[in-house]
């Protein structure tokens, strides 16, 4: 499935990154991750890199930055409880697998939601220029 393909791939990044330096500044995890200490940076740092002012969502629909922000944010929220993510994680494996599963929901919902202010421009059709 294409539609969301390349906000999957902007969640993963801002994912990996926020959970390497989480990793670098702290010694090994012990015990279990709690789902609301995993989501913090979703939803505080997916807003922020998402709705940079040239990247996807900024250049390819008519959406302010502020409104963008609120609207990702809001698309976690959602996808964290209707992928059903589990309160607690194990290991790195399980925090990445749910992560990519509420990425491929938000980047659904945006594509869908958004839509109708999405821009006709070539640049907005061909998703390899974003990737």
């Amino acid at each position: 499935m294409i539609r969301g393909t390349i906000l999957i791939t902007l969640l993963f990044t801002v994912f990996h990154v926020n959970a390497a330096s989480r990793v670098g500044k702290s010694a090994p995890r012990r015990g279990v991750l709690f789902q609301a200490e995993w989501k913090h940076p979703l939803v505080i740092d997916f807003p922020r890199i998402l709705c940079e002012k040239n990247d996807y969502i900024r250049s390819c629909f008519h959406v302010q930055e502020s409104d963008c922000r609120s609207i990702v944010k809001s698309q976690v929220e959602l996808c964290v409880k209707e992928v059903q993510v589990p309160k607690t994680f194990a290991n790195e494996r399980q925090e990445v697998y749910w992560a990519e599963k509420v990425g491929r929901c938000v980047g659904n919902h945006f594509e869908t939601d958004q839509a109708r202010v999405k821009k006709k421009d070539w640049q907005c059709r061909d998703i390899k220029k974003w990737l």
